[in-house]
């Protein structure tokens, strides 16, 4: 039983990958910004869009590299405490009730697998 516990938690070289996929993500998140927001409605609509496609992609290559539960967790949580400190601090409810719904998704599916 320990050793399952063990194989589930986060190790370093974990937090180093979710880091570094989050780091390119937010990167390519702020230039896409930039770029668009001349344009207002490019910005709202199609900035929205680019970044969520994008961020699909670097948070999947993340979750086939770490291939643990609690990654939506850490991802969200990071990336709303960001959002908020840059002055979108009315995200930080959405990405908490995201972190809510993962947990009791994860809990769900815990009480099934027993």
């Amino acid at each position: 039983m320990q050793e399952k516990n063990e194989k589930n938690k986060f190790g370093i070289r974990d937090i180093m990958t979710i880091a570094a996929m989050m780091v390119i993500c937010f990167t390519i998140t702020m230039i896409i910004g930039s770029v668009t927001l001349p344009f207002p409605v490019v910005y709202l609509y199609g900035s929205a869009g680019i970044d969520g496609f994008i961020g699909a992609i670097f948070y999947l290559v993340a979750a086939n590299r770490v291939n643990k539960h609690g990654l939506l967790f850490a991802w969200a949580a990071v990336y709303g405490l960001i959002q908020g400190v840059m002055g979108y601090a009315f995200l930080i409810p959405y990405f908490s009730s995201c972190n809510c719904r993962s947990i009791n998704h994860w809990e769900k599916y815990i009480s099934q697998s027993n």
